[in-house]
């Protein structure tokens, strides 16, 4: 599986989690949202990064994430 391919399979994981399990789809947007802190984030390994008000925001951030895939 190359690097490509990765964001396509778990899109699919996530479209299978959301009709199918709520528990499954929620641990495949956590994983998408990780992976995207990662890329786009240097600091994401830095100690200064987990501060309150961004993990807090990142988790706000989670429920949109959850909100849309159920279209609420």
């Amino acid at each position: 599986m190359t690097i490509t391919t990765v964001p396509t399979v778990l899109l699919l994981f996530g479209w299978l989690g959301w009709r199918f399990s709520l528990l499954v789809g929620t641990a495949v947007a956590a994983g998408i949202l990780l992976a995207k802190l990662m890329a786009l984030d240097r600091r994401f390994r830095n100690r200064r990064f987990w501060n309150l008000r961004r993990v807090i925001a990142y988790h706000e951030a989670g429920h949109a994430v959850v909100a849309r895939c159920l279209g609420i």
